[in-house]
């Protein structure tokens, strides 16, 4: 199934929105000439282009400078924005969605929607942030291209992260008992089992889940090597990480039961801002590194944060999806973290079971490409 969805920005804010436009016309025109001419939406884009008298690259990274000034001068934004209304649980809900917004993670989409569709996940949610390196028709090629929905996600909220995982609760979370929010670096799997479904029997009594990364860094690889994430990255950081280290986690939620969405934890109806781990420990976002926390792991989610030196530096240059943070501080926050996740790595091949089914899942039907296209891409 595919979809294109531009988001609307600030669809609870049209209010301010008006006002902002009344107050400073001429610059939130120049924002929306200069969105669409970067993504490529307004016939005169080349030309504009021209006369800036800059690459594509830097109109964009102009683009986002003028962006978050505006933003921040004239449109209030929230944290947790709001869903639009509570999501009502479909009487024969069952199984688990995941989430995710990508940004030019095409390569590596194929691995990620085989994995997890081969340990039981039922449906996949990509919200394409943009991406110019064909996200669509990489779902196309995947022999489970009939379990994911792309949505073209031209949103550029302070915090279009949080605003896509509302879209996506509300308006697909009525038919699933579970939500989880990845990125494609992120790969969460069972420990004692093969089937997320039945790992995931353990919390049913559970509105939401935490589950903790683990942190994986270069494994010596310079440039990008060949095959499998999962083959080629072996060395973490030690796991119960170093008291030094803010340790963060993903969520799984129960979708009815969600008030706001978060990145690390979502506002929930009954107990509010809060987290459950695997060992039914409620605490708030970041850890305060009691060592019970981490304990009855019965999921594992392998954070793969650097991949190849070549990778991030990749990462890098794109930017992230969850902030309009600048060039220079990102940098210096993921070098840090880097140094971190580097300093003593030890080994870990818990995942690496699943290396040959994964290799045998991702080879396509004889007759070619799997998948259908509803035509509205």
């Amino acid at each position: 199934m595919y979809k294109t969805t531009i988001g609307n920005a600030f669809a609870s804010n049209t209010a301010e929105c008006a006002l902002a436009s009344q107050r400073k016309n001429s610059i939130v025109n120049c924002v929306e000439l200069t969105i669409q001419s970067c993504l490529g939406w307004a016939p005169g884009a080349d030309e504009l282009i021209r006369n800036y008298g800059l690459s594509k690259t830097r109109l964009k990274g102009r683009l986002r400078r003028w962006y978050s000034r505006l933003v921040s001068k004239y449109i209030p934004s929230t944290n947790n924005p709001k869903l639009p209304h509570q999501v009502v649980a479909n009487p024969d809900r069952q199984g688990i969605a995941l989430v995710m917004i990508v940004k030019n993670e095409a390569r590596y989409l194929n691995e990620w929607i085989a994995f997890h569709c081969m340990l039981g996940v039922r449906h996949i949610y990509i919200y394409d942030n943009m991406s110019d390196d064909d996200v669509v028709g990489t779902v196309k090629n995947s022999r489970f291209a009939d379990r994911v929905t792309v949505t073209r996600w031209g949103n550029l909220h302070m915090r279009r992260q949080n605003m896509a995982y509302n879209h996506c609760i509300a308006t697909f979370g009525g038919d699933y008992r579970w939500m989880g929010f990845l990125d494609a670096d992120e790969f969460v799997f069972p420990v004692h089992c093969d089937s997320l479904p039945i790992a995931f029997e353990a919390f049913e009594q559970q509105p939401c889940l935490a589950v903790y990364w683990h942190m994986f860094g270069t494994s010596g690889h310079t440039n990008r090597p060949e095959g499998l994430v999962i083959e080629n990255y072996n060395m973490r950081e030690p796991f119960p990480p170093p008291k030094t280290v803010k340790s963060l986690c993903k969520v799984f939620v129960d979708p009815s039961q969600v008030v706001a969405a978060g990145v690390h934890v979502f506002e929930m109806r009954d107990i509010g801002a809060v987290n459950i781990t695997q060992s039914g420990i409620s605490f708030d976002q970041y850890c305060d590194q009691n060592s019970a926390l981490y304990e009855g792991e019965i999921l594992q989610l392998n954070h793969y944060y650097t991949r190849s030196k070549q990778d991030y530096q990749e990462k890098l240059e794109r930017g992230g999806v969850a902030r309009l943070t600048g060039a220079d501080e990102r940098r210096n926050l993921v070098e840090k973290r880097i140094e971190q996740i580097e300093a003593s790595p030890v080994r870990d091949a818990t995942i690496q079971r699943f290396i040959e089914p994964l290799k045998a899942m991702m080879q396509l039907p004889e007759n070619g490409v799997g998948g259908h296209d509803n035509g509205q891409l």
